[in-house]
């Protein structure tokens, strides 16, 4: 992942500082001249940081007067929606978390606004590892704090969380619904999580019933390790660990897998999970870009954006996760608020007009 632009570190630095009390409520920032002087940056840089951090609530511009430091007071309630880093954010084709991550914000932006709830995005980790936190960015939160969390990828900063006493909202998928040494947190929290078995259920029977599969295979590294429910196959795959980011190599490698496999179990239905593919040819069909053969029909799994682009459009897994997000809201808010689990349900796209 590329390093933050300067402009996200820069209001990274002022929300740390201001969230942490180091910057008090209502105090006057030095002049746009002084500032951009001092951070030796360009007063338009500036200019764009200071806006964010306005849209935020974070500051108050007054003309004639100068910039302040807005009073939290005055606000209504603060959702805290966790970042690895600034850059998540980004668009980019077949990078499923950055997908997930903007419908669950989306959803939760929305349901707060009707709910005058003001929504903080905190971006923990300039250089997007969850061993390198900036724990300044977490130091503000309490027990009056509304937590939103998506994914185990947090795990190192469950603890500070407990401590802080906050209510806390996390979502998984997969495998990652349950961890046996992380419950002592996460049963304390609202959990949202997808319904594997249904899950899997589903894409069998769509496979069967619609498309006449007689032998079906599920590839998905968010299922590795879970029963493979209905289906014939779960062959087991080697998968880099940062699924998400694969090089050409690894990706390269496992489409041989792929292919290797397809020619020992002769699988006519396939459930997959697909990561970024080299040299992908728009024109041509999921199957073909994976070097399996076109009478393999497929079904995603995940947030990729294979089913809206591929040709012919490829069925996908989805779950509603701007719905999630709602929903995420209206219990952190509610006051009889108490943790549990919740199910995330799971549809079928099959791109059929």
């Amino acid at each position: 992942m590329k390093p933050p632009k300067i402009r996200n570190r820069i209001a990274g630095d002022f929300r740390a500082r201001i969230l942490s009390g180091a910057l008090a409520e209502g105090s006057r920032l030095p002049t746009e001249k002084e500032m951009s002087h001092h951070l030796g940056i360009a007063r338009e840089t500036l200019r764009e940081v200071l806006s964010r951090l306005e849209e935020e609530g974070l500051v108050e511009r007054i003309p004639g007067k100068g910039t302040f430091v807005a009073s939290r007071k005055r606000a209504g309630s603060v959702l805290s929606f966790l970042l690895p880093c600034a850059d998540i954010l980004a668009d980019r084709i077949g990078y499923a978390n950055s997908v997930i991550t903007r419908e669950l914000l989306c959803g939760v932006i929305t349901e707060g606004a009707k709910r005058n709830c003001r929504v903080e995005t905190l971006a923990l980790s300039p250089a997007n590892r969850n061993d390198d936190i900036d724990p300044r960015v977490l130091a503000h939160l309490d027990s009056s704090s509304r937590v939103v969390v998506f994914s185990l990828w947090y795990r190192t900063i469950f603890e500070r969380l407990e401590k802080s006493g906050c209510r806390a909202a996390l979502l998984t998928l997969g495998n990652e619904n349950d961890d046996p040494p992380l419950r002592r947190y996460t049963d304390q929290w609202l959990h949202f999580r997808n319904d594997v078995p249904a899950l899997l259920k589903t894409a069998d029977r769509f496979l069967r019933a619609e498309c006449d599969c007689r032998k079906t295979a599920v590839i998905d590294p968010t299922l590795q390790g879970l029963d493979k429910g209905p289906f014939d196959l779960m062959p087991r795959f080697r998968y880099p660990k940062q699924y998400s980011l694969w090089t050409p190599e690894d990706r390269e490698h496992f489409r041989r897998q792929l292919a290797a496999c397809w020619k020992k179990e002769r699988f006519d239905g396939l459930l997959l999970k697909v990561s970024e593919l080299p040299s992908v040819d728009f024109s041509r069909s999921l199957a073909f870009n994976c070097g399996l053969p076109d009478s393999v029909r497929i079904v995603t799994s995940g947030e990729g954006p294979y089913n809206t682009r591929l040709l012919p459009h490829t069925p996908a897994l989805r779950c509603d996760f701007r719905s999630a997000g709602t929903q995420i809201v209206r219990e952190l808010t509610n006051p009889e608020y108490h943790p549990r689990k919740i199910q995330l349900e799971s549809f079928l796209d099959s791109c059929q007009s």
